[in-house]
This record gives C-alpha cells, sequence and structure tokens, in this order.
C-alpha cells in the first residue's frame, strides 16, 4: 500500500500531479518572501516537487529540492526548473548561501519537521526569508 508519504507514491503520480492541484498564489508567497531584509538572488523550494509553487515566483535563481526523482523530472521538463534530489532534513548546500527558502504544501510530509526547520535556518544567509504554507483541511480546495 502506498500513501502520500512515500517516495514512490510521488514518483508513480508525477505525470498527473499538476492536473489535480490547483496553482499556487505567487502573490501569497511574494508577500511572504517580502519580509526577507536582503535581496533574493537565489531560492529553494523544498518539497517543491513539480515545480508547481517555484512556477508563480519570478526573479531569483530557483532551485526545486525533492526526494520524488519523478516530480523533479517534471519541474524540469515542464518549468525548465533546476532540481537537487535531496532531504530536508539534510539540505545539500553550505551554510547562510541561501536567500530565501518555500515549503508550499509540502511541510506535513517531512518526516522530522525540527531537522528541516535547523537545515533552513543553516542554510539561510542572513535576513533571508522562510515562508511555508500549508492547505487548510477545512476548506474543499485546501485554502
Amino acid at each position: 500500500m502506498h500513501g502520500v508519504g512515500d517516495v514512490g507514491f510521488f514518483d508513480r503520480v508525477a505525470p498527473l500531479y499538476d492536473l489535480a492541484m490547483p496553482p499556487a498564489n505567487g502573490e501569497k508567497l511574494a508577500a511572504g518572501l517580502g519580509h526577507a531584509t536582503r535581496p533574493i538572488d537565489r531560492l529553494l523550494d523544498v518539497g517543491g516537487g513539480s515545480g508547481r509553487a517555484a512556477a508563480a515566483l519570478t526573479g531569483p535563481e530557483i532551485t526545486v529540492v525533492d526526494a520524488s526523482v519523478g516530480m523533479l523530472a517534471r519541474a524540469s521538463e515542464v518549468r525548465g526548473l533546476s532540481g537537487v534530489a535531496g532531504d530536508a532534513g539534510r539540505l545539500p548546500f553550505r551554510d547562510a548561501t541561501i536567500d530565501a527558502i518555500t515549503i508550499v504544501d509540502a511541510f506535513h510530509h517531512l518526516p522530522d519537521h525540527d531537522a528541516a526547520l535547523r537545515e533552513a535556518a543553516r542554510v539561510l544567509a542572513p535576513g533571508g526569508a522562510l515562508v511555508i504554507r500549508e492547505f487548510d483541511p477545512t476548506h474543499p480546495l485546501g485554502r
């Protein structure tokens, strides 16, 4: 049996994922990123899958980080985004080298929230922004 916490599940649904999910709200993401006190030149979209949220943003160099190779392939093929297969609890980036991080509709999938937050704090440059947006399970469309 496969569930949403299974990376294999996301590899299998990658070709259809964007058909089932509504587009990300770029205005709300940009508002959250507006809390950064430094220019945002380099952004990580952690748990970014197919790049659905990253596609709603313009400006910075965006790298999608996800455990699903199938979803990263979609981010590259469909949206032209660069991707890194990785774990939110062990980000493969140097300390203080990232201007902003987004985690959109993915935080609930992460097995260790504390480790993910520690890693985000480690790789964020001073004045950077971390934006976490989660779906609303009480709303029919999750928003």
